[in-house]
């Protein structure tokens, strides 16, 4: 298996560059390109660190998965809201549709993938209208094809948990926002299938 040793950059927004850390398979990839995973990791929507999930894009690159590691802002690096980690997730999955052929990747077999709150930011992108860059591409669908979501933060609403509702309230900073975020209140008919671990 081989770790892409460069980073290759999706998004820039002023003077930061968000990159993609790509795990390939070390098979020829079949006519139409690979499946695909974009993997989010963005600690209580505030930390980084893109080598996290390598793991399992290591095991699933095995299978014959293109795996992706996606950059996103963060509270704590770069002094964004809670929102940017979605708008910036929606942007990854976008470049890799929009640079499928490129990328040797099957632009209708992308999945997402993330784990608490990155399971959440996961789930948004499947389930959330909005919350899109103005500066993309919008003729290019955000949504994954697919989600792979483990102990995800699905509610960021938390009614009747006085504790919680204060975290995200710091977190999202407008409580509306949190429930304009929160995946669990947004489900709708047409979501794409989902694993939920």
């Amino acid at each position: 298996l081989m770790i892409e040793p460069f980073e290759h950059p999706f998004k820039t927004i002023g003077d930061t560059t968000l990159n993609l850390y790509v795990i390939k398979p070390d098979t020829p990839p079949p006519q139409g390109g690979y499946p695909a995973v974009v993997f989010f990791f963005c600690g209580g929507w505030k930390g980084f660190n893109h080598r996290a999930l390598f793991p399992q894009s290591a095991y699933l690159a095995s299978r014959g998965v293109m795996c992706f590691n996606a950059e996103v802002r963060v509270n704590a690096i770069h002094n964004t809201p809670a929102e940017k980690c979605v708008v910036d997730a929606k942007s990854a999955i976008r470049y890799v549709r929009q640079n499928a052929a490129t990328l040797n990747v099957d632009p209708n077999h992308i999945a997402a993938s993330g784990g608490s709150a990155a399971g959440g930011v996961t789930a948004c992108c499947g389930v959330i209208n909005g919350y899109e860059d103005a500066n993309d591409d919008l003729s290019i669908s955000s949504r994954p094809d697919a989600m792979l979501i483990f102990n995800p933060r699905l509610d960021t609403v938390c009614e009747g948990n006085e504790w919680q509702q204060k975290r995200l309230t710091e977190i999202f900073g407008d409580p509306q926002k949190g429930h304009s975020l929160s995946p669990v209140h947004n489900v709708k008919p047409g979501n794409p299938p989902t694993l939920i671990m």
